[in-house]
């Protein structure tokens, strides 16, 4: 497996630089799977279009390059929000490898999958339903790069969001949370750590199941789930690394520190899922995230860029908030995509 792997630092939602510089350095034919991923700046809000604006352009890029078959073969993930000081940045994953090609390798490497749904029922959305369709699409994305489920690294997952009341799941018509909770429990279903059939129809925030490997993420831009994998398969890319810790909360300082750099590598994107307890409380501390006007996601992300910035001395982190079924109450993500030799 061949992994091309460019980053840029984004001037605006349509900046897609890092895509441009894959496509220019790899034959657009060659490309078994292109993944593009983004932090967009704006409000942050249903109807911001940063996301669709990103969304669009990186679209009508890469159907210039390679037609409507590259199109096909692609998969463009953008998160809005760039609260705090954190950078907004675009990064764009070309595989040009062949997966079960150099399985005789002794040393495993980085591998990438991915995989999308059909349309999901705006009915099914925040149900069962949908989990076990995320669930699915995970499966697919992991056969798509050859990656066992033990061998998962980091799941980024996007889902729709639901827009009726009626129904099973009709109460989180219109909650981004609602819907990153469903695709990440359909992560958890994926890497066996959730039964599906021990879940309740509406099991969105009232069960405990989380998955500890995945940031999950919602939008109006997309009507189905999508899933990129990183992994570790024989025969995969040795220059490329993903590696992730659980952080207790968003003080834990501690985790961060014993990140220990894997030999001969250097940190390229720090991915970050930032999280607060059900009760809002901080080790006890009462705190106005969940209550105050601003949302809370806004709070969690500008909060963490500050956090992680700090510790890594960078600003361009790709930073997300809400972590619903995203690990255990209150916890956070941290993920650091490494690259052999620079």
């Amino acid at each position: 497996m061949a992994l091309h792997i460019h980053l840029n630092q984004s001037e605006a939602p349509r900046d897609v630089q890092a895509l441009r510089q894959v496509l220019q350095a790899v034959d657009p034919a060659a490309i078994r799977m292109l993944a593009v991923l983004g932090k967009t700046e704006g409000p942050a809000s249903l109807e911001d279009r940063s996301r669709h604006e990103a969304h669009e352009e990186a679209a009508r890029v890469i159907e210039q390059a390679g037609g409507a078959e590259l199109l096909e073969r692609s998969w463009r993930i953008f998160s809005t929000g760039c609260e705090g000081i954190a950078t907004p940045v675009c990064i764009a994953i070309a595989d040009t490898g062949v997966v079960g090609q150099g399985t005789e390798a002794a040393e495993p490497g980085m591998a990438v999958g991915a995989a999308r749904s059909a349309a999901v029922a705006d009915a099914e959305r925040c149900t069962r339903s949908h989990v076990a369709i995320a669930a699915d699409c995970v499966r697919q994305a992991m056969a798509n790069g050859g990656i066992a489920p033990q061998d998962v690294d980091l799941v980024f997952v996007k889902s729709p969001i639901r827009q009726g009341t009626d129904g099973i799941g009709g109460q989180h018509a219109r909650s981004t949370g609602a819907s990153r909770g469903s695709a990440a429990l359909g992560v958890a279903v994926a890497l066996g750590e959730c039964d599906l059939a021990s879940l309740p129809e509406d099991p969105v925030l009232s069960v405990p199941a989380f998955a500890s490997r995945t940031m999950a993420f919602s939008g109006t831009e997309t009507d189905c789930v999508e899933a990129i994998v990183f992994g570790r398969r024989k025969g995969g890319d040795r220059d490329w690394l993903v590696t992730q810790v659980v952080l207790r909360d968003l003080l834990d300082v501690d985790a961060l520190k014993r990140i220990e750099r894997p030999a001969g590598f250097e940190p390229r994107l720090v991915f970050f899922k930032a999280g607060i307890p059900a009760d809002g409380r901080l080790r006890g501390r009462r705190t106005t995230v969940l209550s105050s006007e601003l949302p809370a996601d806004k709070q969690l992300r500008a909060a963490a860029s500050g956090f992680v910035a700090a510790i890594f001395g960078a600003s361009d982190t790709f930073i997300s908030g809400g972590a619903e079924h995203q690990g255990p109450d209150g916890s956070c993500l941290c993920s650091i995509l490494w690259q052999h030799g620079l």
